[in-house]
């Protein structure tokens, strides 16, 4: 429990365990070869952030070091180390994305513009992420309600290609666990 107190882990999902995700997902968690990341994706509500903690807390019991940031709000941190006085640097920020054995990102591709692509400032955060722990083996997941096809379109065929490469593709149907509705 000490681990979990240490990791950050949000109330809300405390108790987020393996069990309580289906068993394709359970499977998932079983089968992933070591150097493979998870692309989960679906519409809102379909219970990708609940298993990504429940992987986390799975892993740090398993003796992995995992790390959790929510995209946006990784790029709004990174933004203020642009104000003048500021106590860390763009580069402080992201080091500690490539070090731990596992990296969790969550709601990637929610800071679009009006033409549905990210900024450039966006484009080059994720890829300078998603490149580095490719290149040394690090698992990435990542939850979104983008299908993989839409992130070539939201970044550039480089981050799609390197996360159909670098994740397995899951998309998450259902139920809306937060209003209990069958939406598809």
């Amino acid at each position: 429990m000490r681990e979990l107190l240490k990791a950050g882990i949000p109330d809300m999902y405390k108790n987020a365990r393996l069990q309580d995700l289906d068993t394709g997902l359970q499977k998932i968690y079983t089968e992933l070869p070591d150097w493979q990341g998870l692309y989960l994706w679906g519409l809102e509500g379909r219970g990708k952030t609940y298993a990504m903690f429940a992987f986390i807390v799975a892993y740090i019991y398993t003796g992995f070091t995992t790390s959790f940031v929510n995209y946006d709000g990784l790029c709004s941190r990174i933004r203020s180390t642009y104000q003048a006085g500021a106590k860390e640097t763009e580069f402080d920020i992201i080091k500690h994305l490539y070090q731990p054995d596992k990296l969790f990102i969550d709601d990637v591709g929610v800071t679009v513009s009006n033409q549905n692509q990210e900024s450039d400032f966006s484009l080059r955060i994720f890829y300078a992420i998603i490149d580095k722990r490719m290149i040394n083996l690090k698992p990435t997941y990542i939850t979104t309600n983008k299908p993989i096809e839409d992130m070539a379109k939201s970044f550039d065929k480089r981050i799609s290609s390197r996360l159909r490469q670098c994740c397995k593709i899951v998309q998450l149907k259902g139920k809306d666990k937060r209003l209990n509705t069958e939406i598809e």
